[in-house]
Parts: C-alpha cells; structure tokens; sequence
C-alpha cells in the first residue's frame, strides 16, 4: 500500500482547487481519556474525482490560533477501504496510551480530532487527499498521583539528558503512564526512562509518589 504523507495532504488542502467535502454524521465525545475510544460515522463526497483510497484518522495539536502544531500525534489509524465517490463509514478510534494529557499540553495548545479519505484523481497515479472533517478535543487522563499516594515525593531529581530519575534512597519504584499501565518498575536509587517516550509519567516510590515529564 502507499504511504500517503501528511505535507502532501497540507499542500493539496491548502489549494482549496476541488469541491470535496467531508463530515461527522454522529455527536463525537468533547473528551477521552488516553487509551479510550472515538466512535465516529462519517459520510464524503470527492465531487467529479475517482475516489479508490482508504479512510484514516489521527490526533494533532494546534496552537490558540489554530495552527497546527503537532500532526500526526501516536499514529494516524487505518480503517476502511474506500472505492466509490460518495459514501460513509464508521471508525472506531483508539487514542493512544502514551501521549500527554490534554492539561500536560504546552499553554495554548489543544487537541483536534482528524479524518480524512484518501482518493485518486483521473489519469494521477498517487492518492491524494479529500477534505477533512476536524473536532477539537480534551484528552483526559485515567491516573493521577492521587490515585496511588497522598504523599508527595519531594526529594527527587531528573536528568532529561540521561532521562533518569535520582531518588533519595534506593527502594522499589512503580512508572505510570497516565493510562494507569505500569511501564517500568524495580528496586533502586536510579530510575531510568530511556527506553519510554516522551510524556508525562507518575513515579510511585516508597516514601510518596510524583510526576515527571519525560521530553
């Protein structure tokens, strides 16, 4: 299958040169929380094009202004193959577990909801895009420090150069994702988050609990 890059989507869009449209048919949820799902129903028309292609959808940030910031946040997500010019669907996305919360955000960022369809013009060997129907969004997280402690872990340091965690003394650790799944644990002074990506992720020691923000 082709890979279908995201700039070729932004140049094409950003012509305005087809009368493609595209749009949620359902009420899609205002938030989520990291692992849940999206259900949407969707219908589009390509106009006069040919379409033969196949439906995506992905997360991305955008700034106060609505630039985009961040596309293609996890990994946009493959659903059905598409082959006639006007139809609909129904996708059930799943929001990836490892991404920031939505509160986690830089200041001004938020979160947009994105689909699209994939579509071939007549007489042009690569797919190109269709108009996108786009839902701003709060992603939520499921796991909080106050979930596992009421004590606060104060003494403590983290290297985002080495990407470890110093704790006071050695003892046994737990590392969240903000999903709540344990992605690390063991017993020591040093915490490694090398091998995780960046996010957000709560630190459950023995003697109190923290958050850390893995960049």
């Amino acid at each position: 299958m082709k890979k279908i890059t995201l700039a070729l989507a932004a140049a094409l869009l950003s012509l305005g040169a087809f009368a493609q449209t595209m749009e949620f048919t359902n009420t899609l949820p205002t938030e989520v929380e990291l692992g849940g799902t999206i259900d949407a129903d969707y219908s589009f028309d390509s106009g006069e094009n040919n379409t033969t292609g196949f439906s995506f959808a992905l997360l991305r940030t955008v700034d106060a202004s609505g630039t985009v910031v961040t596309n293609n946040i996890g990994a946009q997500q493959e659903f059905d193959l598409v082959t006639t010019q006007t139809g609909s669907g129904s996708i059930t996305y799943t929001v990836p577990s490892d991404i920031v919360a939505s509160s986690d955000l830089p200041d001004g960022e938020s979160y947009e909801f994105l689909q699209y369809v994939t579509y071939k013009l007549d007489g042009m060997g690569a797919d190109i895009f269709s108009n996108s129907a786009i839902v701003p969004i709060t992603i939520t997280s499921s796991l909080s420090v106050d979930d596992l402690s009421s004590v606060e872990l104060s003494d403590f340091s983290y290297d985002s150069d080495s990407d470890e965690v110093t704790l006071a003394k050695a003892g046994d650790y737990s590392v969240y994702n903000l999903a709540g799944s344990v992605v690390a644990e063991g017993s020591s002074a040093t915490i490694s988050l090398a091998g995780l990506v960046d996010g957000v992720y709560i630190i459950a020691a023995e003697n109190g609990t923290t958050k850390v923000v893995k960049f």
